[in-house]
């Protein structure tokens, strides 16, 4: 597991390398030194499985990649136009760079499996631990953005602006929040639902035997 970490560590501050927006570096990487902090407590503590741990590096790439170009800048008009001949944003009709949208919704998908293993432990109820697991990844969306806010108050409006990402949206804070849950929701309504059905498949066999 620290060799994956360490792998991962290194490739995620590796993409900072030759960024075209280097003075952005340094704040977009904070949580990626975070996240790896968090991750070697985990790990020599035995406290994450691999599977979650996987998840959790998965999304520290996702994050890395996208801060290289600032996520409002990430260049997929470009590459799809260069490999399949047609540019997403022209396609659905966007009106910005939708790739820090996908990005919270990985937060969601990545990061809950983890949330929930924690929450299982210590919640008397499954029901709860997967309800605490959706509450988790909002508010944690939520403090997020109120720390983006926070840095209004520090940065120049460009830095704040390269930082935020809004792009003119005055609604971007709340449906990057939106999109974290819908992510986390991607992953607790079907484990809610298989654990549902397992045991009445299994009641009705019975009643039917």
């Amino acid at each position: 597991m620290l060799v994956e970490l360490a792998i991962c560590t290194v490739a995620a501050l590796s993409l900072a390398i030759g960024s075209p927006y280097p003075d952005q570096m340094p704040l977009q990487h904070t949580a990626t030194v975070l996240m790896s902090g968090y991750l070697l407590y985990q790990i020599l503590t035995h406290r994450v499985r691999e599977l979650d741990l996987r998840c959790l590096l998965g999304f520290m790439l996702v994050h890395a990649f996208a801060a290289r170009w600032i996520y409002s800048y990430v260049p997929y008009d470009r590459w799809t136009q260069s490999l399949f001949g047609f540019s997403v944003t022209q396609t659905f009709h966007f009106r910005r760079n939708h790739f820090d949208r996908l990005v919270h919704f990985l937060y969601g998908v990545l990061v809950s499996p983890h949330i929930l293993r924690k929450f299982s432990r210590h919640v008397a109820t499954r029901g709860a631990s997967r309800y605490f697991t959706v509450e988790f990844v909002a508010a944690s969306s939520l403090l997020y953005e109120l720390f983006e806010w926070a840095l209004t108050a520090f940065l120049s409006p460009d830095d704040v602006e390269s930082y935020n990402g809004q792009q003119g949206d005055a609604w971007d804070a709340h449906k990057d929040m939106l999109s974290a849950i819908v992510g986390s929701l991607a992953v607790v309504v079907p484990v809610h639902l298989s654990s549902w059905w397992t045991p009445r498949r299994f009641k009705s066999s019975g009643a039917t035997s």
